[in-house]
């Protein structure tokens, strides 16, 4: 492949892989201690990926160029591995702090704070209402169902 070709495809990539850690991974919030519910990313699988990619790029930019003395392709590969490996080791820290932020949350509330702060995000405050019941008061004058045996017809 020509130089300028493995450079633009190198470069294309990486612009449409560039900072996923740093745009899409999510650290706690800063008051995360005085809240009762937050939300933050805890799966690092976004800096798996992106550390792979910086890693890949820093070997072919070492392996790249045996043959030509023009060291473009080296030059930018090895920029972009060391852009996506701040970018993945970013995101790690980010996954790190979220999950020392759920964790002390966790032992904060404890678990009846943790179903109480479930229920209020997903629930919002309903409550259930009682059983019916058809000798209630209310139910008095109702017309009660009429249960016979037999099959269906008048």
């Amino acid at each position: 492949m020509r130089p300028l070709i493995r450079v633009g495809v190198i470069l294309g990539a990486s612009l449409w892989l560039a900072g996923c850690s740093l745009v899409f991974v999510n650290g706690p919030p800063e008051t995360h201690l005085a809240m009762d519910h937050f939300s933050c990313t805890e799966n690092r699988a976004l800096p798996i990926i992106e550390g792979t990619y910086g890693g890949l790029l820093v070997l072919g930019a070492f392996a790249g160029d045996d043959e030509s003395s023009d060291h473009t392709y080296s030059i930018v590969a090895g920029i972009l591995g060391a852009i996506h490996g701040f970018s993945a080791i970013t995101g790690f820290r980010r996954v790190s702090h979220c999950r020392e932020a759920k964790e002390l949350l966790r032992e904060r509330l404890g678990n009846a704070g943790a179903e109480a702060t479930a229920a209020e995000r997903f629930g919002g405050g309903l409550t259930v209402p009682p059983p019916f019941r058809r000798d209630g008061p209310d139910m008095a004058g109702a017309r009660q169902p009429r249960l016979e045996g037999g099959g269906g017809g008048p």
